[in-house]
């Protein structure tokens, strides 16, 4: 009797007829549009609440220059009470959109959830310790 040939490989270097997951592929299931553009929106809103403070200030130089309120009126009340309350927001909102973009997808989503955060803790050291 006769042996049978040894058994080779395939060119392709697997031996079964399904290959494993490569690693671009998505490993949990997609979003739904719904769940993206909700992402998205929340995102957004992040970065508003986080440009929010930098709408004090302006406010704030506006009303001082225009002379529609007193200087130190326009200064402290406007540019650094309710800006640096904003700020404190806008941190809380940026630590929330990071949660949001781990459920997202925190690869796609990172930059959009750490601007907000990065602007918001400027924007608070700034009205606390520049204005």
């Amino acid at each position: 009797m006769s042996c049978p040939p040894p058994l080779r490989p395939h060119e392709g270097g697997s031996l079964t007829d399904n290959p494993a997951p490569q690693p671009s592929q998505p490993v949990g299931p997609p979003l739904s549009d719904f769940s993206t553009s909700a992402v998205e929106g929340f995102l957004r809103v992040a970065l508003i609440v986080a440009l929010a403070p930098l709408c004090f200030a302006i406010l704030g130089a506006a009303l001082a220059a225009l002379r529609l309120l007193d200087l130190n009126i326009a200064h402290d009340v406007i540019g650094r009470g309710l800006g640096a309350r904003v700020a404190i927001g806008g941190v809380i909102t940026g630590i929330v959109a990071l949660g949001v973009a781990g459920y997202g997808g925190f690869s796609r989503y990172w930059p959009r959830a750490v601007l907000p955060l990065a602007l918001s803790i400027a924007s608070y050291f700034a009205a606390i310790y520049i204005l």
